[in-house]
């Protein structure tokens, strides 16, 4: 049998300016953290070959995106604009399904976007575009609660 789950139950808060992870209304997709290491150049003049030779470098965790049903005005709106305009990182957490229980990615990002999209004959709908900065903490511990 296949451990295989489906996306429902998972949620994106998002922290607001008085420091309180608030909850993002209506979330259709979600992007996770994608950890790169960097490659660091360690060639020198008598690298053996005359090939390029790398040491491990940092992690970058990339940007995440996340899909939500665009209201304009709402709290959620209010909520993301905020983020974007107030040019400071913020706490993030999202909640993952994992089988009986869920998993808990942490940490802080850089609202970078906030595209939204109005078509004539479908629903609106937005795309958050967030630049994680620093570590990413995944656990089954709910930090909300």
């Amino acid at each position: 049998m296949a451990n295989v789950r489906i996306g429902y139950g998972a949620g994106l808060w998002l922290e607001d300016d008085a420091g309180t992870l608030v909850e993002v209304a209506e979330v259709i997709s979600i992007g996770l953290p994608n950890p790169q290491q960097n490659d660091v150049l360690a060639t020198h003049f008598k690298s053996p070959g005359r090939q390029n030779e790398y040491v491990p470098g940092l992690i970058d965790n990339g940007e995440v995106q996340f899909g939500v049903n665009y209201i304009a005005g709402s709290a959620s709106d209010l909520l993301i604009n905020e983020a974007l305009t107030g040019g400071e990182p913020r706490d993030v957490v999202v909640a993952v399904p994992a089988g009986a229980s869920m998993q808990y990615f942490e940490f802080s990002a850089i609202v970078k976007g906030y595209e939204k999209e109005v078509p004539i004959d479908d629903r609106q709908t937005a795309t958050i575009t967030m630049r994680v900065n620093g570590e990413v903490t995944q656990s089954s511990t709910n930090p909300i609660t």
